[in-house]
């Protein structure tokens, strides 16, 4: 028997404009920075605005049955 695990993804230190969960972020105020290669801004994670959005998201994924959330570009946070 197979046991699959669902795992939601985030980006968090980059925002594409897609969101999976309906949670939206408005990034222009809060942009440090831009990504060439994945074509996307860089965000400050510090913004009480980036922090609404990361946990609206979170919680959002945990009530679509997701069992854990993987951070990606957090060393682009720093």
């Amino acid at each position: 028997m197979i046991h699959a695990v669902k795992i939601a993804y985030i980006d968090f230190g980059e925002c594409d404009g897609y969101s999976l969960s309906g949670c939206r972020a408005n990034v222009s105020g809060i942009t440090v920075g831009y990504d060439r290669q994945w074509n996307q801004p860089i965000v400050n994670v510090t913004s009480p605005a980036w922090k609404e959005f990361v946990l609206c998201e979170v919680n959002r994924y945990l009530e679509m049955g997701f069992s854990g959330i993987m951070f990606d570009d957090l060393d682009v946070a720093g």
